[in-house]
């Protein structure tokens, strides 16, 4: 029996007026991403032609488009951006398997490891009328200036080995970036960061800067870090030390995993839903 969540308390979804977010792979600028849509009282369809949609009738998703610039990157010569291992890793002696979660918004305290910056802005808890739950608002007159970051202290790394990143986001259709910075086998930090206000895709020696484009409302990312790592640099990926997300968006979660797993697979509480419109 499917769940759904309703101010902060599960409810039966029996009576079907309640939908999950489902995901597929997408293949987009030759890399396979997986999307996730929140259906609106439509019908799943089986579109190939590389499309973000994967319902009809109100279907909502995630691109991320990559140029062919992301080929090129091993031709930048390899500078002194070393990570030493002396700081503080979080999750070193957790056992990483399954889900790691970071950030869960109806958590007691969604921002306990996090560390936030606010200027002419604000981060908080409040109900979105969509879900009709608690969600986690981060709002600002500029990206740069209004944040979350992870871990809290910033000497510290997060050391999480897992290789699929996943977060559950709003588009609030203003402004909105996040930046992954993770370790690679060559002992250098790298970090890709997504905006919906870039255009191209550039590659320089320690970051990756790429276009990202949300549907309307509620959208999942799923990012395989592993992939990403090598085809910007060629190197390995090791693992991930920090996640800051910026303004201006909502989350419900974000956590990592070992692998992709099937909409049947995840727990409920890692689903997100959806109250179904009457017709």
């Amino acid at each position: 029996m499917a769940r759904g969540e309703k101010g902060g308390k599960r409810e039966s979804a029996d009576n079907d007026k309640w939908r999950a977010i489902g995901t597929r792979g997408v293949n987009v600028g030759g890399l396979t991403v997986r999307v996730g849509v929140v259906a609106k009282g439509g019908e799943r369809t089986n579109d190939k032609r590389g499309s973000a949609r994967a319902w009809e009738g109100g279907g909502l998703g995630i691109s991320l488009f990559f140029s062919a610039s992301l080929f090129y990157a091993q031709r930048f010569p390899k500078f002194s951006f070393v990570y030493s291992k002396a700081a503080e890793e979080m999750f070193k002696n957790t056992f990483q398997s399954g889900f790691l979660s970071i950030l869960y918004s109806l958590g007691s305290k969604p921002l306990q490891i996090w560390d936030k910056e606010v200027v002419n802005g604000q981060v908080k808890r409040l109900q979105d009328d969509d879900i009709q739950s608690n969600v986690l608002e981060i709002v600002g007159s500029n990206v740069q200036s209004t944040y979350i970051t992870c871990p809290a202290d910033p000497t510290a790394t997060l050391g999480i080995k897992l290789p699929f990143l996943v977060m559950i986001v709003k588009n609030m259709k203003k402004y909105f970036t996040f930046e992954i910075q993770v370790l690679d086998d060559k002992n250098v930090r790298r970090r890709f960061r997504a905006s919906n206000f870039q255009a191209v895709t550039r590659v320089k020696p320690y970051i990756c800067t790429m276009p990202l484009k949300l549907d309307e409302g509620w959208n999942q990312v799923q990012l395989n870090l592993t992939d990403l790592t090598r085809r910007a640099y060629g190197t390995n990926y090791v693992e991930t030390l920090r996640v800051q997300v910026h303004a201006s968006c909502r989350l419900r979660r974000i956590y990592f995993s070992d692998r992709l797993y099937s909409e049947e697979e995840l727990p409920p509480e890692f689903k997100l839903y959806l109250p179904m419109q009457k017709a």
